[in-house]
């Protein structure tokens, strides 16, 4: 039976999928004989819904606005979709990757050894980040990114209109999960509170739910956030003119989310086996 995690961007979804080694011989010959692949739908103008052919053994899934990326278990990396400024052409030689992060039109990888490679365009000097010792996370906003060190301290560069890449007093520790927006910040603390900066043009920090606690995992869109609680509810506010933050009266996460669930990892819209 194939199993299905899901990640949707803008207008285009990706799922990777997982074949057991048990089923590999009853897979179609269209996907890979055993490991997880990916599927995608939705706006494919750039083919960014359509994985290149053969992609296999995938263990993350990311995108910016009209490309996507794949993380392979060998470290490597692979995208496709628009490229008119190479954000989905992964420089040559990159290898060793444990993380990957993209959003509009640039991307970015963290190797095993600590380094972060950025490629695309370099607005605000985005793909080209500090040298930051100890990096265990990276997550990519609009024009500006973060990353996570081992201590549980924020580390920002790029855009920095709003203070959106700036480290709020008292994230310098206690942080296990990350978030770039739009032109603004997202961090979930180790107590399980959440913390925002930057811009709040569309109330993304007024109003953080009253006292919102107990979170496991964050995500941060362009003008809206959620929060999924250990209980397996889910917060949502900012923007919802389309009504993206009206969580289903009653809706919880299917299952009871774990402390250390292997499907959330620290690095927000990232999709692991």
């Amino acid at each position: 039976m194939t199993r299905w995690l899901k990640m949707a961007v803008a207008t285009t979804v990706l799922m990777l999928g997982l074949l057991p080694a048990d089923a590999a011989h009853a897979a179609p010959s269209s996907k890979p004989t055993a490991g997880a692949y990916v599927v995608g739908w939705g706006n494919d103008r750039y083919g960014q819904a359509t994985p290149p052919p053969g992609l296999s053994d995938v263990k993350v899934i990311t995108a910016g606005n009209q490309h996507s990326l794949a993380l392979r278990s060998d470290g490597a990396v692979v995208g496709w979709g628009l490229n008119d400024k190479g954000q989905a052409t992964p420089p040559p030689g990159l290898s060793g990757v444990t993380v990957i992060a993209a959003n509009f039109d640039y991307s970015l990888a963290l190797k095993s050894d600590g380094t972060i490679v950025g490629w695309g365009a370099n607005d605000y000097g985005v793909t080209t980040p500090p040298a930051i010792p100890d990096v265990m996370c990276i997550s990519a906003g609009y024009t500006h990114a973060l990353a996570l060190r081992s201590g549980g301290g924020i580390v920002g560069w790029g855009s920095n209109i709003y203070g959106e890449s700036s480290t709020p007093p008292g994230l310098w520790t206690g942080v296990k999960a990350i978030a770039g927006g739009w032109t603004n910040s997202l961090a979930l603390r180790t107590d399980g509170t959440v913390v925002f900066w930057g811009d709040t043009s569309y109330g993304q920090e007024v109003p953080i739910p009253p006292a919102l606690s107990g979170v496991k995992a964050i995500a941060n869109s362009l003008i809206h956030s959620m929060s999924l609680k250990l209980d397996g509810t889910v917060a949502a506010w900012g923007y919802s003119r389309t009504g993206q933050v009206n969580v289903p009266q009653g809706w919880r996460f299917p299952g009871t989310p774990r402390p250390h669930c292997s499907r959330l990892s620290p690095c927000p819209h990232q999709v692991r086996w």
